[in-house]
């Protein structure tokens, strides 16, 4: 199995290489790109993506301040 992935590695290397030497050439930077409709929509759900990931760490700390309030981090060690 091992060998097979090996290969498939290789062979995505061997198609990437001359991708990554043209790049090289290229002036490095940002530069807005407009993709009509699917620009909005994927930074809207990257929005959402981010408003979701606070709220996990919100949760995470109000959480584990209840927890070591009610004493299960102590009981569980």
């Amino acid at each position: 199995m091992h060998v097979v992935l090996l290969i498939n590695f290789g062979a995505y290397n061997a198609f990437l290489l001359p991708v990554l030497l043209e790049w090289r050439t290229l002036p490095t930077g940002f530069a807005l790109a407009n993709h009509g409709v699917l620009t909005w929509l994927l930074t809207g759900l990257s929005v959402a993506a981010l408003a979701w990931s606070v709220r996990d760490a919100v949760s995470y700390v109000t959480l584990g301040k209840r927890a070591l309030k009610d004493g299960f981090a102590a009981s569980a060690g």
